[in-house]
């Protein structure tokens, strides 16, 4: 729970600190004028994976918005996951940005694949893991980013991060990555 109240303490402390720059006033408009949306599906791959990436977000005034995204990745070892972030963005330049937020991810599907429990390798269904996340992004052009991301765990949920062997203890991962729309 203290980690939680933690959490809720650090978007709101960000949103206040955001709210203190000076700037033009959104004008009043339709909801539909702030909502906006991208995403993409790649084809099906060699051996059948999948990989599918959407985004929805609000623009709460000129350099604040709000944005949920949905990730699904299945793998050649049909393993099939989902990663939903909800993140705050705030833009303090023109082009860069910085971000904070949560992200579940959730293990879907029959498969869970093999894990130790109490020293025998036992099929187990896991439960999600809750991240909390933060970090900055660039907007190079305006279909081209790059962003740099810490996620930290906040509950004790056995799902590795993917390519990690087990996950025993809460973990951290830091995420350098890019998007190129053509």
């Amino acid at each position: 729970m203290r980690l939680f109240c933690s959490f809720l303490f650090t978007i709101f402390f960000y949103v206040i600190i955001s709210a203190q720059d000076p700037e033009e006033p959104v004008r009043p408009s339709l909801l539909t004028d702030r909502l906006y949306s991208d995403g993409f599906v790649y084809p099906t791959f060699l051996f059948d994976e999948q990989h599918a990436w959407l985004k929805l977000g609000y623009r709460i005034t000129n350099s604040t918005r709000f944005e949920v995204q949905a990730f699904y990745d299945k793998y050649a070892t049909s393993e099939e996951r989902l990663r939903i972030p909800l993140m705050v963005k705030s833009y303090f330049s023109s082009k860069w940005y910085s971000f904070a937020g949560a992200e579940p991810e959730y293990l879907l599907g029959k498969t869970h694949g093999l894990r130790p429990v109490s020293g025998a390798m036992q099929t187990v269904k896991l439960k999600p893991r809750l991240d909390s996340i933060g970090g900055v992004g660039y907007d190079v052009q305006e279909d081209f980013m790059l962003e740099a991301k810490v996620n930290h765990q906040i509950n004790n949920s056995k799902l590795p991060y993917k390519g990690q062997e087990s996950n025993a203890e809460k973990n951290s991962l830091l995420t350098i990555g890019g998007r190129f729309k053509f």
